[in-house]
């Protein structure tokens, strides 16, 4: 049994890990906002121990750590709201992706604990016309990606330096449980499953999309292995899909029909027409690889949301938690 804090617990990543070690075994502390929405962590009420701490705030961030003596950090952690357009929403993302970060260093650094995985982003590269690998350079286009590409440096460095046990995960367009409700697989398969009409973006925008519960397998060794310390580490599929082909994967996983209106759903920021992961160095050094197709991985997911539609709230703009 490992004691595990997890930062950003309540997230998506965050909380299907939370989960995942629960059945481990494991003794699961969250971290969370203040203000956080808790809805993911419902199920595990009485099993896991939450904190609600500002990672940007350095005192309280050192004495959680030091209090718990983790014997892993993972940080899941991301501020900011997606892609921060406001002022607020900027801070918001530097205080908890750079700050935070620094501030979890510090603390695992007093604290002596065994790993420190950092959940980094493939939003920290630029757009290239191959498979990304960990040499690629660093030319983010987002807000979002430029903060977790300071956060991965400052990791490595703290890593290669000072001996700081931690390991890198770079992260492509993860899936599944418990995702949030505006993003294109969840919009997908519930307009599959409810016959409603789905706004999709201009044809062309491909994606690396890879299933949670590869993410959480390639978490676990990166924790438990040595082979990854001080390095930032790919986790994809190596393979790019077009929003259009996963709406095909999703019609025919669910055996429905999906209606369309091309080219009404805004691009987001980050949507290039390649983006695909080098994974290579994930098998090297960790042993790992991807284990579950799209469409298993999307049958798993459609699973999953047929059971939990009542978790999703209808908003004013037609998106979900």
């Amino acid at each position: 049994m490992k004691r595990v804090l997890i930062t950003g617990g309540g997230g998506f990543v965050g909380a299907n890990l939370a989960h995942q070690l629960v059945e481990r075994g494991d003794e699961v502390h969250v971290c969370v906002r203040p203000d956080g929405d808790l809805w993911r962590l419902q199920e595990l009420r009485g099993r896991i121990h939450v904190h609600a701490v500002d990672l940007g705030q350095r005192d309280p961030v050192l004495d959680l750590v030091s209090d718990l003596r983790p014997q892993w950090v993972v940080n899941c952690a991301v501020g900011g709201g997606g892609h921060p357009r406001t002022e607020d929403q900027r801070q918001g993302a530097m205080e908890c992706n750079v700050l935070g970060t620094f501030h979890l260093l510090e603390a695992v650094r007093a604290a002596g604990s065994e790993k420190f995985v950092q959940l980094s982003s493939s939003l920290e590269y630029g757009p290239q016309s191959h498979p990304l690998t960990e040499s690629s350079p660093l030319e983010p286009i987002t807000f979002r990606g430029m903060t977790k590409a300071a956060a991965t440096l400052a990791c490595l460095q703290a890593a290669r330096t000072d001996g700081v046990p931690v390991v890198c995960l770079r992260v492509f367009s993860i899936y599944g449980a418990w995702e949030s409700g505006h993003r294109l697989v969840p919009i997908a398969i519930r307009a599959a499953q409810n016959d409603l009409t789905m706004r999709i973006t201009r044809s062309g925008f491909r994606r690396d999309l890879i299933h949670i519960d590869d993410v959480l397998r390639a978490i676990v060794l990166a924790a438990e292995t040595h082979g990854g310390l001080g390095e930032a580490i790919n986790i994809g599929t190596g393979r790019q899909t077009s929003n259009e082909k996963v709406i095909e994967a999703v019609e025919a996983v669910t055996d429905r029909k999906i209606r369309i209106q091309p080219g009404e759903y805004p691009a987001s920021p980050s949507d290039t027409g390649h983006w695909s992961a080098d994974i290579a160095k994930a098998e090297q050094l960790l042993g790992w690889r991807p284990e579950v197709s799209l469409a298993e991985g999307l049958r798993r997911t459609a699973i999953w949301f047929r059971s939990n539609e009542h978790l999703y709230r209808e908003t004013s703009d037609g998106t979900h938690p």
